[in-house]
């Protein structure tokens, strides 16, 4: 099916020997042409499941742990049943409500029975006032499914049967991540999980939110209040969320500062020191909030006044902090960076502002030369 007005077309994907939809899509045209018209098996994911479905009775289903998951393991691979852009084109700019209701529907009936009763169970948190009863779960549980090199749309909401079972926590110990080749879903432990513990995402992009802020942002749009740990924080959180904020935001000033102490070795070290305290602070903050931006920089600060002062000992201390913050990106860190940490490590002095107090502080000792 093909909507030349919109540049747009329907992707039924079956199995291999073609009796079965197993997914429907609509896609922008660019993209349509690049997701071949083949038989398409089952991604490869962890067998047996490390989890199972359960219900819980304060809010409905969710994903729990069968055995111990380790940090950065799969948990699932999964494909989603259904797919229309993040925005859709205007089929019917008199009444837009439609727009999110008609096209679905036809894709939904072109589903197997069984997975079309999947879909129309999947909760509903919107109101029939505002969305029609597939838009509405679309609204509600849908993925954010990204194709970084399209030109007309790179992003697609999509439905995953299983995945949308999974509850959300402001601090979850799980992430989710999409490959445009093979149109699927990872879902990655973010730390240890225990056998029995939920397995929980985080819905909203809630850096930098107070407590009340994202108990607002989740209540518009999923019509719930969260009890996580963070929220059942409260005010010990947002302090800990402000004291992030400004410390993260000041530190320009705090390099600038020491840099002001001139060639006085003794100032520069009692200040290093005072400041690698609150950068440990900090990253402690982080770890208990779930936050990484500021990370990096925070102890780049460190490692380039070690650097500076020659301290062989403390420099490799934060050299490690930063092997550390660099292995918890798990497949998203850089071979490139841990390699050229290796080698400071192995090597001081190949850091280009090593020792270089004594020479007079070159100019380009700001926080745009001490990136590691």
């Amino acid at each position: 099916m093909f909507y030349s007005d919109h540049d747009m077309a329907i992707r039924c994907c079956r199995t291999p020997d073609g009796r079965r939809t197993v997914a429907v899509w609509a896609l922008y045209y660019d993209t349509f042409k690049k997701i071949p018209n083949k038989g398409w098996l089952p991604p490869i994911t962890p067998t047996p499941p490390p989890y199972e479905i359960c219900t819980f009775k304060a809010k409905g289903r969710g994903m729990v742990a069968t055995r111990d998951i380790g940090f950065g393991e799969i948990v699932i691979n999964e494909r989603p049943v259904l797919m229309i852009p993040f925005r859709m084109p205007r089929f019917n700019p008199l009444n837009p409500w439609r727009d999110m209701e008609e096209l679905p529907l036809q894709m939904l009936y072109q589903l197997e029975q069984e997975d079309r009763k999947k879909v129309v169970r999947l909760h509903n948190c919107k109101s029939l006032d505002n969305y029609g009863p597939l838009g509405g779960i679309f609204m509600t549980n849908a993925l954010s499914f990204l194709v970084a090199d399209s030109r007309v749309c790179k992003e697609y909401a999509a439905i995953c049967l299983t995945i949308s079972n999974i509850n959300h926590a402001c601090l979850p110990n799980a992430s989710y991540e999409s490959d445009a080749e093979t149109v699927v879903f990872t879902i990655r432990a973010k730390r240890n999980i225990a056998k029995g513990e939920e397995i929980t995402l985080a819905y909203i992009q809630d850096e930098g939110l107070s407590t009340a802020e994202r108990q607002d942002l989740l209540q518009r749009k999923y019509s719930f209040k969260c009890s996580c740990e963070l929220c059942s924080a409260g005010a010990v959180s947002d302090e800990r969320r402000k004291f992030i904020r400004t410390t993260v935001q000041s530190i320009d000033s705090m390099f600038d500062k020491w840099n002001e102490l001139g060639l006085d070795r003794a100032a520069r070290t009692n200040e290093a020191k005072r400041l690698s305290k609150t950068v440990e602070e900090l990253l402690q903050a982080m770890d208990e909030e779930g936050l990484h931006t500021g990370r990096k920089i925070s102890i780049e600060l460190c490692i380039a006044m070690y650097a500076i002062l020659g301290d062989t000992k403390s420099f490799r201390k934060w050299i490690n902090r930063a092997l550390d913050s660099e292995a918890m990106k798990g497949r998203d860190a850089s071979l490139e960076t841990v390699k050229k940490l290796d080698g400071m490590l192995d090597d001081p002095s190949s850091y280009l502002l090593w020792d270089s107090l004594d020479a007079g502080l070159p100019e380009r000792t700001s926080t745009n030369n001490i990136r590691v």
